[in-house]
């Protein structure tokens, strides 16, 4: 039975990934990785680039049917034939409406371009030859070995591989990738705790491990690896992989393994490429121009056979309009040129000014929310920051938000306000009662864990200043499982210290 069991233990810890096509890792071994095509660190949001930008955001603004309705205007409009009209009216327009439009498009893609290169250029540590140096994020690569320490953001999917903490334990908050905003606990491999149980471990004994991976994917809650000790393969999960874009928390710092970098991470899986937008409003809009311009085809067509009839009536009667000799063009010629001078003649049904309000609006209405102090993070040290202003509209239109918690609308966090020590209460009671709102008065505050506390007592503080203070008697005592008191507690005082300390 007992050699069954060992077998049965052998066979779960030696458990690999069943699939067919992996990654192998070299841990912290750059000349063996370098054979592999792993990809860089360096991530790209842009939609444009700078040979494509003009091309591209001119042909993207003819996804509006309005844009197409007066680029035909400005067309027709430059036809001598059919034109009453100067072809400026009708061309200049045009062209300011997509040069906002595109100005637009390349200033929303100049702050992503910006954000990017914050995000690339941002440091780490890696172990280099056996001492910690900084990296950029865009200069890590896969296989290298991170250190990452409190309030730090990850930059790349690594395995932990030991922490700080007692277990190789870690927390990270996630919000950035699922908007949860508790801790998850991660913890290394019990076999690979051995290593790095301090920073100025060398790192010559782990050059030996081989990393065999499953290939990006873009599930964030599971994970398939091994990693190959001596010969001996241990299984890896999800509790081991620390995701790109979340935070360590509550840990003095962590090392691990870069599994996956780049486009390839978890959270660059998961992100929408660059593509072309529409509100609401603009849809409405293009159905509206749509439902317009039905109705003004069939005026243009009713007048222009109402042309072509009148055309070939009179080229037979009135002479002082068509001389004989010279009938002029068939009557079906002159009503389709005609129908071209009608739709000119009735472009005015679709008012190329709203267009332009629209886009001017919406720039403006943009800059405004970027300087509204009522948006300004005081923890960031940040304003808001609108990404598509074309979309600025869907946020006046939100009605039902559905939750599954208060969490989700509220900063979900408690403040210490009053406290029960022994037959004392002690704190403002008169927030029990309904007085109507208490104003903050932050007495302490700390912003590696995100504690405040506005918790204020003069009975209690003059009671921790003066011990020489007469207080209220007590005879409390705590004694152990062979009945000696380990603690006696004579006074208020007494007890008020020694919750304190476990405070």
């Amino acid at each position: 039975m007992a050699t069954e069991s060992q077998e049965t233990s052998l066979e779960n810890r030696t458990k690999v990934i069943s699939v067919s096509n992996v990654r192998e890792v070299i841990v912290d071994n750059d000349a063996a990785n370098a054979s592999s095509t792993f990809c860089s660190n360096e991530i790209k949001t842009t939609k444009y680039t700078l040979w494509n930008f003009l091309p591209k955001s001119i042909f993207l603004q003819f996804k509006r049917v309005a844009n197409i309705y007066f680029l035909i205007t400005a067309i027709v409009a430059s036809i001598p034939a059919v034109t009453s009209l100067n072809p400026a009216t009708s061309i200049a327009p045009l062209i300011f409406v997509i040069a906002i439009s595109i100005t637009r498009e390349g200033y929303e893609d100049y702050q992503r371009f910006k954000s990017d290169k914050e995000l690339n250029n941002k440091k780490s540590r890696r172990f280099e030859d056996n001492n910690i140096q900084e990296v950029l994020w865009k200069d890590i690569a896969v296989g290298n070995l991170l250190v990452v320490k409190e309030n730090e953001m990850i930059p790349s999917d690594i395995i932990v591989i030991n922490s700080s903490l007692a277990n190789g334990t870690c927390f990270i908050e996630t919000a950035s990738l699922d908007g949860e905003k508790n801790l998850k606990p991660k913890n290394a491999h019990p076999d690979t705790l051995k290593y790095f149980q301090s920073l100025e471990r060398e790192t010559s004994d782990v050059r030996d491990l081989k990393l065999v991976s499953e290939q990006p994917r873009a599930n964030l809650y599971n994970y398939d690896g091994r990693l190959e000790m001596n010969g001996m393969p241990i299984s890896l999960t999800s509790k081991q992989l620390l995701l790109r874009g979340s935070n360590l928390k509550n840990t003095a710092w962590v090392v691990g393994v870069v599994v996956f970098t780049g486009k390839d991470t978890r959270l660059m899986r998961n992100a929408e490429g660059g593509s072309f937008k529409q509100s609401q409003l603009e849809r409405v809009v293009n159905k509206l121009v749509l439902a317009i311009m039905l109705v003004q085809f069939c005026l243009c067509t009713f007048c222009a056979v109402g042309s072509a009839l009148w055309t070939q009536e009179s080229r037979m009667e009135k002479d002082y309009i068509f001389p004989p000799g010279d009938r002029g063009p068939e009557p079906g010629f002159t009503g389709f040129l005609h129908w071209w001078s009608y739709f000119l003649l009735l472009n005015t049904m679709i008012p190329i000014s709203l267009i332009v309000s629209i886009e001017v609006v919406k720039v403006v209405q943009a800059g405004f929310m970027a300087m509204d102090e009522g948006m300004y993070s005081s923890e960031k040290d940040r304003f808001c920051r609108p990404n598509t202003f074309v979309l600025n509209e869907e946020l006046g239109q939100v009605k039902y938000i559905f939750s599954d918690k208060t969490g989700t609308l509220t900063c979900n966090k408690m403040e210490f306000k009053m406290c029960n020590i022994g037959h004392q209460m002690y704190g403002d009671l008169s927030e029990l009662q309904a007085m109507g709102p208490i104003k903050k008065i932050s007495t302490f505050h700390d912003p590696n864990h995100g504690v405040t506390y506005s918790f204020r007592d003069p009975k209690l503080e003059r009671m921790i200043r003066d011990p020489s203070d007469t207080f209220e008697k007590l005879d409390y005592e705590l004694y152990s499982e062979s009945q000696k008191v380990l603690l006696h507690l004579k006074t208020q005082r007494d007890l008020v210290m020694e919750f304190w300390k476990a405070v």
